[in-house]
C-alpha cells in the first residue's frame, strides 16, 4: 500500500473486519456459490466501522479471545457497546493497534476508560476521553475519542448534569468541569 501511494500520489486507506465462527457454503440455483454466516455479516459490519472510526483493523470478541498473542508491536484496544447492523445485541469490538502509533501507557489508559464506559461509569470515562482529545499528540485518534466523549456526555444521568443541578456543583465538580470542557469543543 505505501508503494502504491508513493507511485500514484493518492492517500489510500483500507479497513479490515475479522469475525470468528462457523460458515456455510450455499449454492444459488446451481450457477453460483456463496458463504452464509452471522460471522460473515459481522466481519462486513466491522469493516464498515473501520471507516466510521478511521481505524485499520477490527475484530469481534470471539476472535480476540482466540488470538493467543499478537505479533510484537501490536496490542488490542476495546471499542465497547457497538451497534452492528443486522445484529440485535450491541457487541464489543477490538482494534488491533500498532504500538508505533500509540504508546502502551496511552492504550492502557484508553482501555481503562473504555471499560469504565462499558460499566456505566460515564463521568470517569468522559474525563479521559476529553483529556485525550484535547492532547494534540493523539491527532490520529480524534474521531474515536470524540465519539466516546459524545456518548459519555449523552449517557450521563441527569443528576450529574451541569445545568440541571447547579446547587450540587461542589459534589459534582470533576464531572461538571469535564462537561464544561466538552461543551467548549463540541
Amino acid at each position: 500500500l505505501p508503494d502504491l501511494e508513493r507511485r500514484t500520489g493518492l492517500n489510500l486507506q483500507i479497513g479490515i473486519g475479522i469475525s470468528t465462527g462457523e460458515l456455510r457454503r450455499a449454492e444459488i440455483a446451481e450457477i453460483d456459490e456463496t458463504i452464509i454466516s452471522r460471522n460473515v455479516n459481522i466481519a462486513a459490519r466491522l469493516q464498515s466501522l473501520c471507516k466510521k472510526f478511521d481505524i485499520a483493523t477490527l475484530t469481534d470478541r470471539k476472535t480476540r479471545e482466540n488470538i493467543d498473542g499478537l505479533a510484537q508491536g501490536y496490542r488490542f484496544r476495546m471499542i465497547p457497546d457497538q451497534r452492528i447492523e443486522g445484529i440485535y445485541e450491541r457487541i464489543d469490538v477490538f482494534e488491533i493497534c500498532p504500538l508505533d502509533a500509540y504508546d502502551e501507557a496511552y492504550l492502557e489508559d484508553y482501555n481503562g476508560a473504555a471499560q469504565a464506559y462499558k460499566d456505566g461509569n460515564y463521568s470517569d470515562a468522559l474525563e479521559f476521553f476529553v483529556s485525550a482529545y484535547s492532547d494534540t499528540t493523539h491527532k490520529t485518534d480524534r474521531t474515536l475519542l470524540h465519539h466516546f466523549a459524545s456518548e459519555c456526555f449523552d449517557r450521563l444521568d441527569s443528576a450529574d448534569s451541569l445545568f440541571q443541578n447547579a446547587e450540587q456543583y461542589e459534589q459534582h465538580s470533576n464531572t461538571q468541569r469535564t462537561q464544561a470542557d466538552y461543551l467548549l469543543w463540541r
